[in-house]
């Protein structure tokens, strides 16, 4: 099967969500849910400059889906953070996730320089670090994340 990966504007996505949504509440996740309030809400968009929302197509079934939100840092930094990341479970372990990962992590090499996320699972914890993303110890609401340099992920 071939997968596409889609920067997909939030707004004509959340229509799409019925099977990513009914799934991740089946497996206790919440994250998707929140996509779909956050955007009813209009809390969040992904519509700010920087950021992005990425679906994965298996045909016209929307599989995955990730997301990068900017976060203010007062340093300079442009942070991103990572978001909303939910594949479905017949869909893992076959390059759905690292496919939107790596559309996510090439457009934002030009835009942030650092990317962070928060994850509480061991299989995600392993897949990020297959990524090239490090465990961080420095930020309470960050558990990994990776630097960006000279459009090089480092």
């Amino acid at each position: 099967m071939e997968y596409r990966i889609r920067q997909v504007e939030s707004s004509v996505i959340i229509r799409d969500l019925d099977e990513l949504l009914a799934q991740s509440k089946l497996e206790g996740f919440r994250f998707v849910q929140r996509l779909v309030d956050e955007y009813i809400e209009g809390h969040n968009r992904f519509d700010r400059p920087g950021e992005s929302l990425y679906a994965c197509y298996a045909d016209s079934r929307i599989v995955g889906i990730c997301g990068v939100n900017r976060v203010s840092a007062g340093d300079g930094i442009r942070v991103g953070r990572v978001r909303r990341f939910y594949v479905l479970p017949a869909f893992r372990r076959l390059g759905v996730g690292r496919k939107l990962m790596q559309a996510l992590l090439a457009d934002a090499a030009g835009t942030f320089d650092v990317l962070q996320l928060r994850t509480d699972s061991i299989p995600a914890d392993r897949f990020y670090r297959s990524l090239g993303f490090t465990k961080d110890d420095d930020h309470e609401e960050v558990t990994h994340s990776i630097r960006i340099l000279n459009n090089r992920i480092l």
